[in-house]
């Protein structure tokens, strides 16, 4: 199949347009009429919005450094800023997403930038921890850095998840004569779990969509609604029971012990529901926690 040719081409070649080859997979994702492989090439290409599970490859914790003034007119800069210090809750705010579309980190790394691109602390968040630092200096701005390296293995991630998957598909094509839509569509549907949501622990069975499960409504402070958002992944009863008495033990706020259970929820998930791989679970729950404990789309370091 021509279309399948060029995005391995295009895919393995890293000079090629990765936004390019993304834009024929979007093609190829009508064709085999799958709603993820379309949501996730689409996501890739116009960027990841606030309230949307991000896949791990976009998560990054990164470190900071921050500016600061003194009596007479002293001054401190570049300082690295130990974190140490920062509330739980604050914390979380400084795991950085890159929601960004892939285009625009394909642009910086082509750019041959020499310093690290940076995303500013918030105003409320340089005032709050303004004199926590460094006893008499004032913290005046604040920033994370995020290396270079760390943008082109992103790029890189998304290039080797393409191409596995396009190689896949190719292999299976083989078997129905070139005919896209006479792939089975659970080896569609499998290629598109293990090579780009890359979870190797699938949900099988009969499911809601992808899209039902992501739109399950959670209301704030409503533990209810947590929960029945939880039975949707087949979450055992007991477990959903174990999040309730973290979620109590942190006075009702995402503190360790709700951490804990959440970097563990991937070994809790049933046997049944909705086929996509732990990983993609795991950035659903998150969502729904946020939610819950009404930080919209902030993030949340395990």
């Amino acid at each position: 199949m021509k279309l399948i040719d060029e995005i391995v081409e295009m895919a393995s070649d890293g000079k090629r347009s990765l936004a390019d080859a993304l834009r024929k997979c979007l093609v190829l994702a009508f064709e085999l009429k799958n709603e993820k492989l379309k949501e996730w090439a689409d996501k890739e290409l116009n960027g990841f919005g606030k309230d949307d599970a991000i896949p791990r490859y976009r998560e990054a914790v990164l470190h900071s450094k921050g500016n600061f003034v003194g009596y007479g007119g002293a001054r401190m800069t570049n300082r690295p800023l130990p974190l140490g210090v920062l509330q739980g809750d604050h914390w979380d705010l400084l795991t950085s997403k890159l929601r960004q579309p892939i285009g625009a980190y394909e642009v910086l790394c082509a750019s041959g930038l020499n310093n690290n691109p940076t995303i500013s602390w918030p105003p409320d968040l340089i005032h709050h921890y303004q004199s926590k630092f460094i006893e008499g200096y004032a913290l005046s701005s604040a920033w994370q850095e995020v290396p270079m390296s760390l943008i082109i293995g992103l790029c890189e991630e998304v290039r080797n998840r393409l191409l596995r998957f396009a190689l896949e598909i190719k292999e299976e094509l083989g078997h129905v004569a070139d005919k896209p839509l006479e792939l089975p569509r659970e080896r569609v549907e499998a290629a598109v779990v293990n090579h780009i949501y890359g979870g190797m622990n699938v949900i099988a069975g009969s499911a809601r969509e992808f899209s039902q499960i992501g739109a399950v409504n959670i209301v704030q402070g409503n533990v209810d609604s947590l929960a029945t958002a939880l039975s949707t992944l087949e979450i055992a009863e007991p477990e959903i029971h174990a999040l309730k008495e973290a979620i109590k033990a942190d006075n009702d706020s995402f503190g360790a012990r709700t951490k804990k259970w959440l970097a563990s929820v991937g070994s809790k998930l049933g046997d049944t529901g909705l086929k996509i791989g732990a990983d993609v679970a795991t950035a659903i729950i998150k969502t729904w926690l946020l939610k819950y404990f009404g930080n919209g789309g902030g993030d949340v370091s395990v």
